[in-house]
């Protein structure tokens, strides 16, 4: 019909009503154009805001999953770094049961842990640019560094500390059941304690590891409770 119009003018040569033609034309092409883009950011705050509840309820699982970890790592160190004393010391250790626990915790490497689906699915994506908020934005990427560290970590840490053919699993005998091995009464079996002097260089290299695992989980940690504390207000 508009386009008949101004078909029309133009034939008349009716210069007026075809430039107020042209205005309504342009004029109509412009709210198309303004409402098409309202519409389009109304979409992307709507999947915003539903990532956004997504993340909040994902990192408030991974929180004391991570906080767990940190705090073992915590008593894992310690008990790598006691053995490796005690054993400077030459002197076996008169707590018999003390030194179980401590021959069984050092022999630990944390799993990697539980990776935010949102977040996986946001780098996958390359949609880390969808998340409005800067400072929110660098925390979930910090988060992501801190987690690909762990990750490359884990392989080599885990397979030193784990070495089949190491001179403490050769000095510490543990049990042939593994659902035995989360209580260190029944874990080891027995250990020898001048086979256990043989141990010292590897046990230095369990403690770098260890104390690297420790350091990216205690930062992992700290970027998921700064994502929540921004997700929250």
């Amino acid at each position: 019909m508009l386009l008949r119009r101004i078909t029309q003018h133009i034939k008349d040569q009716n210069w007026f009503a075809v430039s107020i033609d042209f205005v309504i034309v342009v004029v109509g092409v412009f709210i198309g154009i303004q409402v098409a883009n309202w519409n389009d950011e109304r979409v992307a705050a709507a999947d915003e805001a539903d990532l956004l509840v997504r993340l909040t309820e994902e990192m408030q699982a991974l929180e004391p999953e991570l906080a767990e970890d940190a705090e073992n790592y915590n008593a894992t160190v310690k008990a790598t770094g006691a053995l490796l004393s005690a054993l400077r010391a030459g002197a076996m250790p008169e707590d018999e049961e003390s030194f179980r626990w401590t021959l069984w915790r050092a022999n630990h490497f944390e799993d990697i842990p539980s990776l935010s689906a949102s977040y996986a699915e946001l780098v996958a994506s390359g949609g880390l640019s969808r998340i409005s908020n800067p400072e929110l934005r660098t925390a979930l990427i910090r988060y992501g560094d801190h987690f690909g560290r762990y990750d490359r970590l884990y392989g080599v840490g885990i397979s030193t500390v784990l070495d089949p053919n190491s001179h403490y699993l050769g000095a510490v005998k543990w049990s042939t059941d593994p659902e035995l091995w989360s209580d260190p009464e029944t874990a080891i079996v027995s250990y020898d304690w001048n086979a256990l002097q043989s141990t010292e260089a590897e046990l230095q290299a369990w403690l770098a590891y260890q104390n690297d695992g420790a350091r990216n989980i205690r930062n992992m940690h700290s970027e998921v409770r700064k994502i929540l504390a921004l997700l929250e207000n």
